[in-house]
Formats: C-alpha cells, structure tokens, sequence
C-alpha cells in the first residue's frame, strides 16, 4: 500500500511509477516463493528432489557393503607397494636410502 503513494510522489511518470511499484513488488514477494519452494523440497512438484530414486541408490550401495569381501580389510604390503611404483629399484641403483626430510618425486 506505501509503494504507490511513495511512487507516485516521487516519479512523475505514470509508467516510470508502475513499473517501480511492480518491480519492488516482485523483489519483496520472490524470496517468499523461494523459501517455500526451500522449505519442503520433498514432494511431487517437477522441482522437488526425487527421493525415492535416491534412497534406491542408496539402499544398493549399503547392499554391496554386505558383501563379505567388504568386510574385511584390504592388505598393505610395504615392499610390495615400493616394487612395483619402482621407488625400490630407484633406490637399490643409488646404494642409499633417502633421508626423512626428502621425498622422491617421480
């Protein structure tokens, strides 16, 4: 109700203060439509999340965590990780093994 009146006493064109109340309108009422667009994002709107879908993906990926394969850890082998990115033949034809404040960059 304040816009016009303001509006129109401080534009003198008619179309100029239309357009003002219009927009200043529109800036007021959008971030209510987004807040209620944000505050139930559940639902069968087009925008809405599919939740559904999601928790099927979901439920799939702790299925596999089931598996007994995924129950156990994986093993760590030192020597065999060195052996094979080449760090311990690099090391073997130097004679020498890095000191702690150097690291080898391949």
């Amino acid at each position: 109700i304040v816009t016009p009146l303001i509006a129109s006493q401080s534009i003198q064109s008619t179309w100029g203060a239309g357009v003002l109340c219009f927009l200043v309108t529109a800036a007021f009422w959008s971030p209510i439509f987004i807040a209620r667009e944000l505050d139930m994002p559940f639902g069968t709107d087009p925008n809405d999340l599919p939740v559904v879908e999601e928790m099927d993906v979901f439920n799939d990926k702790l299925f596999v965590l089931l598996h007994p394969r995924c129950q156990t850890r994986p093993q760590y082998n030192h020597r065999t990780l060195m052996r094979d990115s080449g760090m311990l033949q690099g090391l073997q034809m130097q004679g020498s093994t890095p000191s702690p404040g150097s690291s080898e960059q391949g």
